[in-house]
């Protein structure tokens, strides 16, 4: 049959919402346009440009809900931009066809009049998988930026400073960071509180004055892994000067917390996704893969940890309760065991075994002459692969044992004979 022809927004929808693509089911609300797609618009803009699909979520398992009227749509969305952000910004507006509906592409270029504003008041910027207002440093770094592309005017001159909480290193690290995710760069502590300052690898900016309350999500898990979960050097899995502290999985996408040294100083990337990844920190990651493959053990069958357990030394076997008091100590009746026992063998007694007199035992019971004394141990289960009687009662523990303790003693003996 022929080859179903290639969907881009299937193929967009099982990377989900990153830091330049976007989901919205639905495109107005009881205002117009839906304001969310808004805020993405303005936020790709002001970060690093991006895709919006309007008329399907982000999960590639949900069923495509498209939008009706689309060149209506189109130009009401066109409309909205024109409106409500400033400066002017020109996007770009396709419809594409997944499971039959149509689904709007928005397009939206870095822009080169940054920052970009909703309603004149709002500035939104992109992070990961989301849309945040901007913090102060974030505007902060937006308008320097701007002044230095020439696009916005300084409206002073002043003398060049250091701002509080400004980071300054005297050490590079020899390998370029990942590019993504975060590394804590400073703190500091006024009035009791602590002030972050968190670098973006995305773009290396350096937000400072961030706090556990006003930091977004991953900020906040580099944050709190720093404070609760220190990196120990002693612990790294170290590859030259790089290596992994941590790993996880969140959002259906495997993170690593990276470390690297140069001299005496550890830098520390938290929250790095596999997007970010480069040069030797992929030959790193995928060195950790192999070898957690290679260590990985086959899954036992579920008599596993059965079996281990009788194939254990007889010394080191525990004397059930009910042969506490015999009378002979645990350690000489198992001097007299020679070999672990075979799993593989049958365990039920078929001879008499010649017993040491100071081991005096009964001979092995045929199922026919099973008993039950009042103060006798409790009767022998028959081999479980032959055939048993209805009313067979259970096998104690003690009895287990005690079978098992022949067994090894008659193999002894045999082999003696034919010794």
């Amino acid at each position: 049959h022929a080859e179903e022809p290639f969907d881009p927004l299937r193929a967009a929808r099982e990377q989900g919402n990153t830091l330049v693509q976007a989901f919205h089911e639905r495109f107005a609300d009881k205002r117009g346009v839906n304001a969310e797609i808004l805020h993405d618009v303005v936020a790709l803009a002001n970060t690093n440009g991006g895709n919006i699909y309007v008329g399907a979520s982000e999960s590639a398992r949900a069923a495509v809900v498209g939008v009706e009227r689309t060149e209506s749509a189109i130009t009401d969305l066109r409309a909205a931009t024109a409106r409500q952000i400033t400066p002017q910004l020109e996007v770009q507006i396709d419809i594409l066809k997944s499971q039959g509906k149509n689904v709007l592409q928005v397009i939206v270029p870095r822009g080169s009049e940054a920052p970009y504003a909703l309603d004149d008041a709002y500035i939104y910027v992109r992070s990961e998988g989301e849309t945040n207002l901007a913090v102060r440093d974030e505007l902060i770094q937006l308008v320097r930026e701007a002044i230095a592309l020439g696009t916005l005017a300084p409206t002073a001159t002043a003398p060049a400073s250091t701002a509080p909480g400004a980071v300054s290193e005297t050490i590079s690290p020899k390998v370029k960071p990942p590019r993504t995710g975060v590394e804590i760069a400073s703190f500091e502590v006024k009035k009791g509180t602590k002030y972050f300052a968190v670098r973006d690898l995305r773009n290396a900016r350096i937000v400072t004055n961030v706090t556990r309350a006003s930091a977004r999500k991953l900020w906040q898990y580099a944050i709190e892994e720093r404070e609760k979960n220190p990196v120990d050097a002693h612990k790294v899995q170290w590859v030259g000067d790089i290596g992994i502290w941590k790993q996880h999985k969140h959002g259906g996408k495997m993170r690593y917390d990276l470390v690297q040294r140069a001299g005496e100083k550890i830098f520390v990337y938290y929250g790095v996704t596999e997007d970010g990844i480069h040069d030797q920190w992929r030959t790193l990651i995928a060195g950790e893969e192999t070898g957690a493959m290679e260590m990985s053990a086959p899954e036992l069958p579920a008599d596993a940890q059965v079996n281990a357990d009788l194939i254990a030394p007889m010394n080191e076997m525990e004397m059930p309760r009910e042969m506490e008091d015999a009378s002979e100590p645990r350690a000489e009746i198992a001097a007299e065991m020679i070999p672990p026992i075979d799993v593989a063998e049958d365990f039920t007694a078929t001879a008499e075994l010649e017993t040491p007199a100071e081991m005096e035992m009964p001979p092995a019971q045929t199922e026919t002459e099973i008993q039950t004394p009042a103060n006798d141990l409790p009767p022998v289960i028959p081999n479980p692969s032959e055939p048993r009687p209805s009313d067979a009662q259970p096998k104690s523990t003690a009895q287990t044992w005690r079978e098992e303790l022949e067994r090894a003693m008659k193999e002894t003996n045999d082999r003696s004979r034919a010794d």
